[in-house]
């Protein structure tokens, strides 16, 4: 169970975290970095350029 919380199965949608993202983002005055079910480089550019988050934290699609 505690694994599910760490890490969203893959049927989870993309960008399922946005709203939840935007929140923090809105409620401080520092780069906000965000990681979480982004499999595309268009979403990645979607979620900057919409002011939802300044970075895009990557691991396993790089590998």
């Amino acid at each position: 169970d505690t694994h599910f919380m760490i890490q969203e199965p893959n049927s989870f949608e993309q960008g399922w975290r946005r709203e939840l993202v935007k929140a923090v983002k809105d409620a401080v005055n520092i780069p906000v970095i965000a990681v979480g079910v982004i499999r595309t480089p268009e979403l990645a550019e979607r979620l900057i350029s919409d002011g939802v988050q300044d970075f895009i934290g990557l691991a396993r699609p790089l590998l």
